[in-house]
């Protein structure tokens, strides 16, 4: 990885680089809610799971959260995470749409797209994901939360989706991540990496 942390511009907000890794979110239109109960999580999960095998990104981490959504993902084909999210939050608005009787725009216009570009801001990034249940007081434990990868990296689930060797590469132990994630959210604060405001 390189150094720095770039947003990108809208014209490059669909450019990736194959083996780049990208923080991609995206939050409800006017910051109203994307996900109204649990079985809305559930579906998103599939359908996250269904376009990863059929455009190729790889998922690191990710967090859903009432309002918004993270992912943390490595690009490993040609255009494959433009392509994943197209899909993904087309589908997921139609059927939220269908469901609940909505029109319009459930989500604030297109993803956000950053590249991670150091190993530090790639670790970071992983706790900020993790934590951001609890730092919004979902939970007290990020392990609580059912709508996130943390629970795969600690061994509670394994749903097969998560590439979780790459990140626990850079750790001894399970139990080290855990307490990195635990104990990592003030320093996570002062590298200002808070993107749901």
């Amino acid at each position: 990885m390189k150094k720095g942390y770039l947003l990108m511009t809208k014209k490059e907000n669909h450019m990736t680089f194959t083996g780049e890794y990208y923080h991609v979110f995206n939050r409800g239109n006017q910051k109203q809610k994307i996900f109204f109960e649990d079985e809305n999580y559930e579906f998103f999960i599939c359908r996250l799971e269904k376009y990863l095998k059929e455009c190729g990104p790889g998922l690191i981490a990710y967090c859903l959260m009432p309002n918004h959504y993270h992912l943390l993902l490595q690009e490993e084909v040609d255009k494959g995470i433009p392509k994943l999210m197209h899909k993904l939050q087309t589908s997921y608005a139609k059927a939220i749409n269908r469901r609940y009787y909505k029109v319009g725009h459930l989500f604030q216009g297109s993803y956000k797209k950053v590249n991670v570009q150091t190993n530090t801001q790639f670790l970071h990034l992983s706790g900020y994901i993790h934590l951001n249940p609890v730092k919004t007081n979902l939970v007290i434990c990020p392990e609580d939360w059912n709508f996130s990868s943390y629970q795969d990296y600690i061994g509670l689930r394994d749903n097969g989706m998560v590439k979780k060797e790459i990140l626990l590469s850079c750790f001894s132990s399970v139990s080290e991540y855990q307490n990195f994630v635990v104990d990592g959210v003030k320093e996570i604060h002062l590298q200002g990496l808070t993107f749901d405001d």
